[in-house]
């Protein structure tokens, strides 16, 4: 199996197993989504043992890479954004909002600050 293959077959795998743990919410039952995700799991394993060929582009790679900076990027400023206005609005008489912004802020500081700690963990890895 080649690599695209299985990529492809994680994409559907996760395709099903995410309808099924919907299907499971919508029955409040816990059983099928257990279910579901060790049988994806054995899938996956399975499936990566088949895997024979894998070639990296480094094209590819530089795609992903750029694509990952600026998705991290826009979520970690839209994020904040949002947080800050929902608790400016919570000041202005919607007192609900205070989680929310208080949650999307933390949120922000926490993936960038996992962002840090990785660059500075494979850096050091890596020998940068």
């Amino acid at each position: 199996m080649r690599k695209e293959t299985f990529t492809k077959m994680q994409r559907l795998v996760g395709l099903f197993l995410t309808v099924l743990i919907a299907v499971s919410v919508m029955r409040d039952t816990n059983v099928l989504a257990s279910v579901g995700v060790s049988l994806s799991v054995v899938i996956i394993i399975l499936a990566k043992k088949q895997v024979k060929q894998i070639q990296t582009d480094e094209r590819s790679v530089l795609i992903q890479q750029k694509a990952s900076t600026v998705t991290l990027g826009v979520f970690s400023v839209a994020s904040a954004i949002a947080g800050l206005l929902m608790i400016e609005f919570s000041y202005r008489g919607y007192e609900q909002l205070a989680g929310y912004g208080h949650f999307l802020t933390y949120l922000v500081r926490g993936v960038v600050s996992l962002n840090y700690v990785l660059m500075w963990h494979y850096g050091r890895e890596l020998g940068n």
